[in-house]
């Protein structure tokens, strides 16, 4: 579980700060969800690649 703190972290933050782009943004073809679903999988992948770079200079 302590390992996986920063793919989680960072796919939070994804979320939050993409849903609060999106209300701001707000147009035609962006809305909230969709740029909140963008920054949560973009922070996944993000807290991954980091997890996986960190864990492999600790060895």
């Amino acid at each position: 579980m302590v390992k996986n703190n920063k793919v989680i972290s960072l796919t939070i933050i994804g979320i939050v700060l993409g849903g609060t782009l999106g209300a701001v943004i707000d147009s035609g073809q962006v809305n909230m969800l969709s740029v909140a679903i963008f920054g949560g999988v973009v922070g996944f992948l993000a807290g991954w690649i980091w997890n996986s770079r960190s864990d492999a200079s600790t060895e």
